[in-house]
């Protein structure tokens, strides 16, 4: 099995179908917004009282422009850590959010894929995501594409007769 990466907009289903190779194939989930949430949730929690982790649409709001700032100037050294995970072996991973290019190609480098979920009428959640991923498409960094076009039940049936073929994308 490979390493999987998952790229698309907010919303689109990336988190889902993370959960789903999980839970059905024995994945185990890696993300770049998740070692950042964890080394902002506790000033998060001290100054607005928000976890970095909430369900919360409002709170995601408030909070999304400084993980997203956080990340981007502390984008390479969460590069190096994945790379480090990439190398290490074990179980394959995936990806729930890769971003930019360059973490596309990292990814790349260490023998992962990149795929696209792609959920039909999801706006970006900020002006970054659309132009980050159309970087990635032009780049030719994207090897394929999970539509998310319906039920949680017809994303799950999508993946599992998607992994019976041996993850080739249709």
């Amino acid at each position: 099995m490979i390493n999987i990466a998952l790229h698309g907009l907010a919303r689109s289903g990336k988190d889902e179908v993370g959960r789903i190779l999980t839970h059905g194939y024995g994945y185990e989930r890696i993300a770049m917004g998740d070692m950042i949430k964890a080394e902002l949730n506790t000033a998060l929690l001290k100054t607005v009282n928000i976890s970095a982790f909430t369900d919360d649409a409002i709170d995601k709001e408030v909070i999304r422009p400084l993980l997203v700032r956080y990340g981007y100037i502390h984008c390479g050294r969460f590069q190096r850590l994945i790379q480090e995970r990439l190398r290490a072996g074990g179980p394959p991973l995936i990806n729930t959010r890769i971003f930019r290019p360059e973490e596309c190609q990292v990814w790349i480098d260490g023998g992962g894929q990149v795929w696209e979920v792609s959920r039909p009428g999801t706006p970006p959640a900020e002006p970054n995501e659309a132009r980050e991923l159309d970087r990635c498409r032009a780049l030719g960094l994207i090897t394929g594409v999970i539509p998310n076009v319906g039920t949680l039940d017809d994303l799950a049936h999508w993946l599992s007769s998607w992994m019976e073929r041996g993850q080739a994308i249709p």
